[in-house]
């Protein structure tokens, strides 16, 4: 379980029985910290954690959500606004499934964001396939015209990793890379722009028990940026196929 903190400012029996089964055979490892989003302007930083504490976990749907009530300002210890986090929702499913949506606005000066989940860990899946999308918009809010850049390690900013935290502000991004899209974005004065990524269903050849996902990009000054994204994997179908047998074999012994 993650518990790092520093610098952070918080079913017809048939049926039934494959559920659990499943649940048995993937079972996610919450952390204390699920994303740590970070507003960075020159040489001054704050993040702000959300915790799996503030979120509500539903057992029968095997879901952790949280939702941002209210917007929170990235304010430095000396009173500067880096940025403002207006919209922030998040649902996890131990299937594993990571799911987001997200609403930002920089602030005077140009602002990079850094909104990564923590390491979501996981009984391994061996040969599973995965899916990972994301799509941004900007929009110009001062007349100038708003520009997003990725940030990732091959310019993008969505990335969906596996086994390693694709997050890691001090090293990078350390898992094998799913996904990685969306360059950058550029609008008009006034106007909005928006783009996308999508990895559809594509077999991963190996054992996987850990995912991530990271959205990094620099913003112009004063504009906003949203988005969505989603990143899952599952076991191959005839995995899924060998625990529908195993669970009939069980119904036939009761």
């Amino acid at each position: 379980m993650s518990t790092r903190l520093a610098t952070r400012i918080g079913m017809s029996g048939l049926a039934l029985l494959c559920t659990l089964a499943f649940a048995a055979n993937v079972q996610a490892d919450l952390p204390d910290v699920v994303f740590e989003i970070t507003a960075d302007a020159g040489p001054i930083s704050v993040t702000i954690p959300i915790m799996s504490e503030w979120g509500d976990y539903d057992p029968a749907t095997q879901t952790w959500t949280w939702s941002l009530s209210d917007s929170m300002n990235f304010e430095y210890e000396d009173g500067t606004i880096l940025g403002t986090l207006s919209q922030f929702d998040v649902m996890i499913r131990e299937d594993p499934e990571v799911n987001l949506n997200f609403a930002v606005q920089s602030g005077q000066s140009a602002t990079h964001f850094h909104i990564a989940s923590e390491l979501l860990t996981f009984a391994p899946i061996t040969n599973p396939t995965g899916t990972a999308s994301a799509a941004m918009t900007i929009s110009d809010q001062d007349g100038t015209g708003a520009q997003l850049v990725g940030a990732g390690p091959n310019g993008g900013a969505y990335l969906a990793q596996y086994n390693g935290w694709a997050g890691d502000p001090v090293n990078g991004p350390s898992g094998t890379t799913f996904h990685e899209g969306i360059q950058a974005i550029n609008a008009d004065p006034w106007l909005s722009a928006d783009d996308s990524t999508n990895q559809d269903w594509t077999p991963i050849s190996e054992t996987v028990d850990s995912m991530s996902a990271l959205i990094s990009f620099d913003l112009s000054a004063n504009d906003l940026a949203s988005g969505t994204s989603h990143f899952e994997i599952v076991p191959e179908p005839a995995a899924l196929s060998l625990l529908v047998v195993g669970a009939l074999a069980l119904l036939r012994r009761r």
